[in-house]
């Protein structure tokens, strides 16, 4: 019987990389990967999973990427799957799905999750709650939108990730001031949308053959903007124990119809969401791919639940299994630096380990003398787990206004 080939893609091999590798290799099929790096960086704990590796140049170039799979695949080998989870990854690889006839996300799918723009359009052309929005290319016209939409704002790029070059507009000297940095950045045009108050959170979403069969949310502390424009403010994501309230079985219900406009049928779907004061849904945006990894580790720490296995089988196998009932609820805390330079001193974690060590499972403490990271991840983290939302939330309330970093 001819091989059927499971190709996986990945710049590098970190911790998800290795996670996506071991779940596609526990399946009847070949697991190939495409990686830029040498074949001496895979791990040795991998190297009997693979059947075959190609180094390339570049995973984000379809023809490299099309080069690579023709070089891999014998005459008589099907491909099952051809799939990455990186973000950046969607459209070259859907291309490359079109060119040589392979099934997963078709290319149209893979550029309505990438184009925040489109993203937008399609959406209000099928009733999904979400800001007004506007893409420009010129500051003249950024400054006719800003003045229809009315202020506040959010300017960000059109393909942007993790709040990159994302600004809030409150006058129309921030949109001269902010406009030139975010069309460096993303050259195709400039959205503008208008900013939404409320509760940020993401929802996960599960289709199978356009069912919605499982989902998930969780709650950022604050809104990722705020973290994006103060320095030191400490960063933290909360997964609630109760999977299915009023208010997030709302969100989930109309993330998959959000997901399914947008043309995915079967797959994981890594959605955002506001919550506004009057309780409402307004969408914010989704990606095609498993949620980072704080989020899959918080969804592990509560029910065993590894969110990539599940979203690797269903993309191999087409199976979706069932998460168990969720036995804690967790959160993560990122722990950011104020100031530049090195960090001078670390105060109130003792105070805090005090208080909530027995919610504590793992913690990567800030470390005086270490250079102040301005990445989402900080100089630190704390993971909390208890079979009380409750108690969770608030060891991330104290933790967030107890500890300091302090930079030079």
């Amino acid at each position: 019987m001819p091989p059927s080939l499971v190709i996986y893609v990945t710049q590098s091999f970190d911790s998800d990389a290795g996670r996506c590798i071991r779940a596609a290799a526990d399946s009847p099929y070949r697991v190939v990967v495409v990686c830029e790096e040498p074949p001496r960086a895979i791990p040795s704990g991998l190297r009997a999973l693979i059947s075959a590796y190609e180094q390339v140049d570049d995973v984000f170039d379809p023809r490299v990427i099309a080069r690579a799979i023709t070089r891999l695949r014998t005459s008589r080998a099907s491909i099952r799957v051809l799939f990455s989870d990186d973000e950046r990854a969607q459209m070259p690889l859907a291309r490359v799905r079109a060119t040589l006839k392979l099934p997963g996300l078709p290319f149209d799918t893979a550029r309505n999750f990438r184009d925040k723009a489109l993203m937008k359009r399609v959406w209000k052309a099928h009733g999904i709650p979400c800001a007004d929005h506007r893409l420009v290319r010129t500051e003249s016209a950024a400054m006719n939108a800003a003045s229809a939409l009315g202020l506040p704002l959010v300017m960000k790029p059109i393909d942007g990730m993790r709040s990159a070059n994302t600004y809030r507009i409150r006058s129309l000297q921030d949109v001269r001031r902010y406009f030139d940095p975010v069309r460096a950045a993303s050259p195709r045009g400039v959205l503008l949308e208008q900013f939404v108050d409320g509760e940020e959170l993401s929802c996960e979403v599960v289709l199978h053959k356009g069912r919605l069969v499982w989902y998930s949310s969780t709650k950022y502390i604050p809104p990722p903007l705020n973290v994006v424009e103060r320095r030191g403010e400490h960063f933290a994501v909360v997964l609630p124990r109760e999977r299915q309230r009023a208010d997030t079985t709302r969100a989930a219900r109309i993330a998959a119809r959000a997901v399914r406009s947008l043309g995915l049928r079967t797959g994981m779907s890594h959605a955002e969401w506001f919550r506004t004061a009057d309780g409402s849904v307004v969408m914010s945006e989704a990606a095609a791919r498993v949620p980072s990894a704080s989020i899959s580790t918080l969804a592990h720490l509560a029910d065993g639940t590894h969110l990539i296995d599940l979203w690797v089988r269903l993309l191999v196998l087409g199976k979706v299994e069932a998460p168990p009932p969720r036995r804690f609820a967790a959160a993560a805390v990122f722990l950011r630096g104020s100031g530049r330079g090195r960090i001078r001193a670390v105060r109130g974690l003792p105070d805090v380990i005090e208080k909530s060590g027995p919610l504590i499972v793992a913690a990567d403490y800030p470390v005086v003398g270490a250079a102040i990271e301005r990445d989402w991840d900080g100089n630190g983290s704390i993971l909390f787990r208890s079979p009380s939302t409750r108690a969770v939330v608030g060891a991330v309330e104290h933790a967030r206004r107890t500890i300091r970093i302090i930079g030079q």
